[in-house]
């Protein structure tokens, strides 16, 4: 496998596990805590204003793309600022991106690709002794 495939592989699974988990904190009022991402329930039970509805269609059916070395994903502007403490502090944007990329997506790509060369430099010696 290369490092684009090994790429889009983790990245899509990392995003749509943000996806996942931004539908939880939105409509089940759950939502992931700590690198093993444990699940809390959340003490503020009312709901996220969404009037127009557009931010639960967009993570209900999320549109996104995930190329040789980034990804693309169609985010609505306001589920940004529902991270602030005056609106909530839903944890429903940074914290679900950056915690599901950086600290559990990126150590996937960096664990398998990291033993994929491993393999081949022993595969190579191998071929190299005999």
């Amino acid at each position: 496998m290369t490092i684009e495939e090994l790429f889009r592989k983790h990245v899509t699974a990392g995003i749509k596990e943000i996806y996942a988990a931004q539908v939880d904190i939105i409509d089940l009022h759950l939502y992931r805590e700590g690198k093993e991402r444990h699940v809390k329930v959340r003490n503020n039970y009312r709901d996220i204003n969404d009037r127009t509805g557009e931010m639960r269609k967009v993570l209900y059916n999320p549109k996104f793309t995930v190329g040789d070395a980034q990804a693309i994903s169609t985010i609505p502007l306001q589920l940004r600022f529902f991270d602030m403490k005056h609106l909530g502090n839903w944890r429903v944007y940074n914290r679900q991106v950056w915690g599901i990329l950086y600290g559990h997506t990126l150590g996937e790509i960096k664990y398998e690709w990291r033993q994929q060369i491993a393999e081949r430099i022993r595969d190579g010696l191998q071929m190299a002794t005999r």
